[in-house]
């Protein structure tokens, strides 16, 4: 028998101060890159004054041998780098250094570059702060609200140490075997690259001091069909966020897990946080789960990134007699499907945008016809398509579901390129007035784009 542990209205109120901090820790990273897009829109316009020819600034501007005045450029942001620098901080330093010296076009992109290893690096720091501060508030919580001995707490707390550490990783963990601070600098490149490429756009045609303003940086950036730079910005934002609550989540799950060996706990339940998403109230619905058994599901490794839902012990008395036989044993054989089914497509997505098979971005030109602006107009192929609500923020929907869904076959049982997801939430309206709760994500090589569906189990469909 489970004695003093925490119940399931305890983890619920857990989950609610775990979601106030993630609040908090989101503004603090929000506000380094609103801060980032003011840096990088005072470079862009020191190039301008610098390299532009009466009003415009071509790519032939750009073609001179660097000199010592243009040198300054760079300089202005080497100076505002941080005493102590990181190793991926120091690699991409000494590469912005040296191609800064092919040419100005180079000295513009390395200064941008310069600029934005300030801003990761305060992110970074962000991060490891918030999970420092994760796995102290867990051990409290866990101290707290459970009957330890002092060998337990022992336990807890030496575990806690070593998950304190950046490099942690969950072992065993194949969907987070890449460390955060590797994918924080990948988006890092991910970043700068598309700051880079809305410069080609701007000089290939011409730039002037107005499309720097009305293009590069617009005000109304997020709605917007063309890429710009404040909305890269706003979702290397978007990625930092989830990231930093995927890691701290991961830590937390980490201390559950110490607690319930050292208090022998021999089954949980799953407790979804507030608007779960339908694979979590799947996994939900399904349990209590053995614990120890590697079929038994983990927040958020065996969830989705960004989860915030927690376990929760069950005494075996109050299990009935019909389930408790089964979980003597194992997961029951469907159970073990939908957990597969489910980790599958997380994998595969994730595995498929690793490789470059999938660009992990919305592609704006097929996303647009999907969008409220086009409601007015007939779509120029005579094609009518269904459009999403105007309150629905298509890159929020995506960085929240994708991976959660699975992914579509054909009537072969052969993969698709499609993950069909279902919500609680109406997202559009089909062209009788009927409600939407699903969409399907299209991915591909130049990026995915999200297409209303109707979701499973629709009422309004029977």
């Amino acid at each position: 028998m489970v004695i003093m542990m925490t119940t399931v209205k305890q983890e619920k109120q857990r989950i609610n101060q775990l979601l106030s901090r993630d609040a908090k820790t989101d503004g603090n990273i929000d506000e380094i890159y609103n801060e980032a897009v003011d840096k990088l829109r005072a470079v862009v316009n020191q190039v301008f004054d610098k390299y532009s020819v009466d009003g415009v600034l071509v790519p032939a501007n750009l073609h001179k041998k660097v000199t010592r005045s243009d040198m300054l450029l760079l300089k202005r942001q080497y100076d505002k780098l941080p005493d102590e620098l990181e190793l991926p901080e120091i690699e991409r330093r000494d590469n912005y250094t040296a191609i800064s010296q092919t040419s100005q076009r180079g000295l513009i992109t390395a200064t941008l570059g310069m600029a934005l290893i300030g801003v990761t690096h305060l992110v970074v720091n962000r991060i490891k702060k918030n999970n420092a501060t994760a796995v102290n508030d867990e051990v409290r919580y866990i101290q707290k609200n459970n009957d330890l001995s002092k060998t337990q707490n022992k336990c807890i707390r030496v575990k806690a140490k070593k998950i304190e550490k950046p490099d942690y990783t969950v072992e065993n963990n194949e969907a987070l075997r890449v460390p955060w601070l590797d994918r924080i600098w990948l988006d890092h490149d991910k970043l700068l690259n598309r700051v880079d490429s809305n410069i080609n756009d701007m000089l290939k045609q011409g730039m002037r001091a107005e499309d720097i303003t009305d293009k590069l940086f617009p005000e109304n950036a997020d709605s917007m069909r063309q890429d710009n730079i404040p909305k890269a910005v706003r979702e290397a934002s978007i990625s930092a966020k989830r990231l930093a609550r995927t890691e701290a989540a991961t830590r937390e799950d980490d201390l559950t897990e110490q607690a319930f060996k050292s208090k022998k706990v021999k089954y949980y339940d799953w407790v979804t946080e507030p608007g779960a998403c339908k694979k979590c109230l799947a996994i939900a619905n399904a349990g209590p789960y053995k614990f120890g058994d590697p079929d038994s599901p983990r927040p958020p490794m065996n969830s989705h990134p960004n989860c915030r839902c927690r376990r929760v012990p069950v005494d075996a008395d109050e299990i009935n007699a019909g389930k408790l036989a089964i979980l003597a044993g194992s997961l029951s054989s469907t159970a073990k499907k939908r957990d597969k089914d489910q980790n599958d497509s997380s994998k595969i997505v994730a595995k498929r945008i690793e490789d470059g098979v999938w660009k992990d971005e919305i592609n704006l030109e097929k996303q647009k016809r999907h969008l409220p602006v086009d409601v007015e107009r007939t779509p120029e192929d005579g094609h009518s398509r269904t459009i999403f609500n105007s309150d629905v923020d298509i890159e929020a929907l995506y960085n929240k579901y994708k991976g959660t869904g699975h992914i579509a076959r054909t009537r072969k049982g052969k993969l698709t390129s499609a993950e069909v997801i279902t919500t609680n939430h109406v997202l559009a309206y089909d062209n009788k007035g009927r409600k939407l709760y699903g969409f399907k994500i299209h991915y591909s090589k130049t990026g995915v784009h999200l297409v209303p569906w109707k979701g499973e189990n629709n009422s309004e469909f029977k």
